[in-house]
C-alpha cells in the first residue's frame, strides 16, 4: 500500500527553481580610467546644496493601516517644489584598486569556486548524492544522527553526551545503499534497515530480488558488530539511517529494522526503544529481551511485528527465551526457520516473513489515526524538548478514556523518567503525582496485575532458557549473557514470591524455578560466582 507525500512548505524541491542569470556581457577593451569612474553626477548650478542635517538616517516608521510604500512617499518632495541634491565627493585615488581582467583564468576560477563550494557544502552534495537511484556498495555518512540514540543505551534521554561515548566520527561510517529507479518522490517509500555482525556491510546479496520487486530502499550498515561496544552499534545504525531519512520520505509503518548475529542483538534494542520509527523487527540468529519500562511495552505491543529467525543450532534461544516473553505480552510475533549454520535465510523465507509484516500494516495505520504522536513522520527528527511534549500530550489523551487510562498513566510515567529536566517532563511528574495523591485509585490493582504477568513471563521464558540443553559451542558463546540472565530470572522470582499476598502457586513455582536453576549453573552453563572465603 503507497501513501501520498506532500513535501513540506518552504525551501523544498516543491518550489520551483528561479530562472538562470542572463550570462554577463564581455567587458569592452577600451575601459575609462579608474577616474572617471569613480566621479558622481554633477548637481546643477540652480539646486540647493544638502546638508547633513537634511538627511534622514533613521529607517521609516510603520504605522497601522501604512505600508513601506507610502511612508517612504511621504519624505519626498511634493510636486512644484525644488529637488535637492546630494552633493557627491570622488572617491580618493588611494583607495581605488585595478582588477586586470585575464579570461584565460575564468576556467581555473571555475574549478576553484566549485572546490569551494563543495568543501564548504559537502554534507548537502553528499546528501544530494544519496537520493540517486540505483545500488552503492559504500556511501559515507555525511554528518552525525539528529535521533535519540542516547536512550537506547538507558532509560533517559541525554541532553549531554558522556565523555565516555563522545569519541565517535560518524563520517567515517560506511553503509550500503540502494534506491530503487521506479520510486515515485511524492509517495512515502518501504524500507528495509539491515545490521550485519560483519565490521563491513553486507546483506544486499540476500534482500536484492526483494527490495527490486517490491521497490523498498536498502540500507545495509557496517559496523553493528561484535567488534563495537553496543553503544557505537547503536550509533553506526542510527547514522546511516538518519542519513537516508534526511534524503528520502521513508515511511515509518513499512520500515523494518533487520539483524543478523550480533546485529540482531542491535536491531532489538534499537527497536525496542525507538519503536516509532519501525513497523516491524526481524530478528535472526539473534535477539534481546525487550525493555521493561511499562509505556515502551504498550508501544511495542501496539506497533511492531517481531519475525523471530532461527537455525536448528539458535532454536532454543528463540522458541524458549524471546517467544515466549513476546506471546505473554501480546505482542505479534512469529518464528520462521533459518538457513544452516549461521546464515541468512533464503529468498522465499524472507519473502514470506515481508509479507507477514505487510499485513499487518492496517493496524498500525489505525493506530497513527487514533494517535497521530504514535510514529515518527517522515524526515522528522524532533528534539528532546519536542519529543518529550509530543509523549505528553498522547497520555492525556489517552487519560480520557477508561480503557486507555493506564496506558496513559505509564506514559506520564515514561515523560518524566526520559526527560526529567523538559518543561513536558516537570509538567508530568506534577500531573503523575496528581492521580497517585487521590483516595481513590481503582487503578492500582490493575497495575499491579500488569507489572505481575510481566515479570511472571520474563522469569518463565529466562528459566525455560537457561536449563534446556543446548550444544556445547552455542553454550560457550552465551556464557556471559547466561550468567547475567541467571541473576535476573532468580531476582524476578523472589520479587514475585516475597509478597505476603502472592499467590500460593506462584511461591510453589518460584522455589523449584531457582532450584532448578542453581543447578543448571552448577553444570556449567555459566562461570559460577566465587564464594568469597571465611576469614578466622
Amino acid at each position: 500500500m503507497a501513501h501520498k507525500f506532500v513535501p513540506r512548505k518552504g525551501k523544498g524541491k516543491d518550489q520551483a527553481s528561479p530562472p538562470p542569470s542572463p550570462a554577463p556581457e564581455p567587458l569592452p577593451d577600451d575601459l575609462p580610467p579608474p577616474d572617471a569612474l569613480n566621479d558622481g553626477p554633477v548637481p546643477d548650478e540652480g539646486a540647493e546644496e544638502m546638508t547633513d542635517k537634511d538627511v534622514d538616517t533613521k529607517p521609516p516608521i510603520l504605522k497601522p493601516g501604512r505600508s513601506a510604500k507610502d511612508s517612504i512617499l511621504k519624505k519626498l518632495p511634493a510636486k512644484g517644489q525644488k529637488k535637492s541634491l546630494l552633493k557627491l565627493e570622488p572617491r580618493k585615488k588611494e583607495r581605488q584598486v585595478v582588477v586586470a581582467h585575464d579570461r584565460s583564468m575564468a576556467p581555473l576560477v571555475i574549478v576553484l569556486c566549485i572546490v569551494a563550494g563543495a568543501a564548504v557544502t559537502g554534507g548537502v552534495l553528499l546528501m544530494t548524492m544519496n537520493a540517486l537511484p540505483g545500488y552503492r556498495a559504500s556511501v559515507e555518512v555525511s554528518q552525525p544522527n539528529r535521533l535519540d540514540w542516547t536512550f537506547v543505551e538507558g532509560r533517559e534521554s541525554l541532553e549531554k553526551i558522556p565523555p565516555t561515548m563522545d569519541l565517535w566520527d560518524a563520517k567515517k561510517q560506511r553503509f550500503e545503499l540502494y534506491v530503487p529507479p521506479e520510486l515515485d518522490p511524492a509517495q512515502l517509500a518501504p524500507a528495509i534497515l539491515f545490521l550485519s555482525p560483519d565490521s563491513r556491510p553486507q546483506g544486499w546479496d540476500s534482500w536484492q530480488k526483494l527490495c527490486q520487486y517490491h521497490k523498498c530502499i536498502f540500507i545495509g550498515v557496517a559496523n553493528p558488530g561484535e567488534n563495537l561496544e553496543p553503544w557505537q552499534r547503536t550509533r553506526a545504525a542510527l547514522d546511516a539511517f538518519d542519513e537516508v531519512r534526511r534524503s528520502h520520505a521513508l515511511d515509518p509503518e513499512r520500515t523494518y529494522i533487520v539483524g543478523l548475529g550480533t546485529g540482531a542483538q542491535a536491531a532489538s534494542r534499537i527497536a525496542y526503544a525507538l519503536p516509532e520509527f519501525f513497523g516491524g523487527l526481524v530478528a535472526i540468529n539473534g535477539g534481546q529481551l525487550p525493555r521493561d519500562e511499562p509505556w515502551l511495552r504498550q508501544r511495542l505491543i501496539d506497533r511492531l511485528s517481531v519475525a523471530l529467525v532461527a537455525s536448528a543450532a539458535l532454536k532454543p534461544e528463540v522458541e524458549k527465551l524471546y517467544k515466549p516473553i513476546l506471546s505473554d505480552m501480546k505482542v505479534r510475533c512469529e518464528v520462521w526457520e533459518g538457513g544452516p549454520g549461521r546464515s541468512m535465510p533464503d529468498h522465499d523465507t524472507l519473502e514470506k516473513i515481508y509479507s507477514w509484516l505487510e499485513a499487518d500494516l492496517p493496524r498500525r495505520l489505525e493506530l497513527v489515526k487514533n494517535y497521530p504522536t504514535a510514529h515518527m513522520p517522515p524526515q522528522d527528527a524532533p528534539q528532546r524538548e519536542e519529543l518529550s511534549q509530543t509523549l505528553l500530550t498522547e497520555a492525556r489523551k489517552r487519560l480520557e478514556k477508561p480503557e486507555t487510562f493506564n496506558s496513559g498513566l505509564a506514559q506520564l510515567l515514561g515523560c518524566l523518567q526520559r526527560w526529567p529536566d523538559t518543561a513536558a517532563g516537570k509538567e508530568a511528574f506534577k500531573q503523575h503525582q496528581e492521580f497517585y495523591m487521590r483516595e481513590q485509585r481503582p487503578w492500582v490493582q490493575e497495575e499491579v496485575q500488569q507489572l505481575r504477568a510481566r515479570d511472571l513471563a520474563t522469569a518463565r521464558g529466562l528459566t525455560a532458557y537457561l536449563t534446556a540443553e543446548v550444544e556445547p559451542a552455542e553454550r560457550e558463546r552465551t556464557a556471559d549473557r547466561r550468567h547475567e540472565w541467571f541473576n535476573l530470572a532468580v531476582n524476578l522470582w523472589r520479587k514475585l514470591s516475597g509478597p505476603k499476598d502472592a499467590p500460593k502457586e506462584i511461591v510453589e513455582e518460584a522455589e523449584k524455578s531457582i532450584k532448578d536453576l542453581q543447578r543448571a549453573r552448577a553444570e556449567g552453563f555459566a562461570t559460577p560466582v566465587p564464594t568469597p572465603e571465611k576469614k578466622d
